[in-house]
């Protein structure tokens, strides 16, 4: 069955467990799900000045993997 997995290059390496076993995702929408939950960061908005707002951003980039288990 194919499964999606998710490398951090901030890291160097795919992203683990706490029991240290490599994360499985059945789709690339879940992964992408879980990336905005826990590794998304908010634009700060600026008070005095218009900035184009650029949206959120992730604290480092990312690749999603197809992987065969």
């Amino acid at each position: 069955m194919r499964y999606i997995a998710i490398f951090s290059y901030e890291e160097g390496d795919f992203l683990r467990t706490e029991a240290d076993e490599l994360m499985l995702f059945e789709s690339s929408g879940l992964a992408l799900q879980y990336i905005r939950e826990h590794f998304q960061l908010e634009n700060k908005k600026s008070k005095t000045r218009r900035f184009s707002d650029s949206g959120p951003y992730f604290v480092a980039p990312f690749r999603l993997q197809k992987v065969v288990a």
